[in-house]
């Protein structure tokens, strides 16, 4: 791979994602969505591989 990164997802059941309740006005939305994976500033490949999902 030459230096690069292989994120590899085994079949199962996964939480992908949480959310915060605004708690109040001018906030955007009620619920605030969170980052659940963030890939940056990356120099080498990133190759992701999900196996056998369902």
């Amino acid at each position: 791979m030459s230096g690069g990164v292989i994120l590899i997802i085994n079949k199962g059941i996964y939480t992908v994602g949480s959310e915060t309740f605004a708690r109040g006005i001018g906030k955007g939305y009620a619920y605030l969505g969170r980052t659940m994976l963030k890939i940056d500033s990356c120099t080498k490949p990133v190759i992701i591989k999900a196996m056998e999902l369902l």
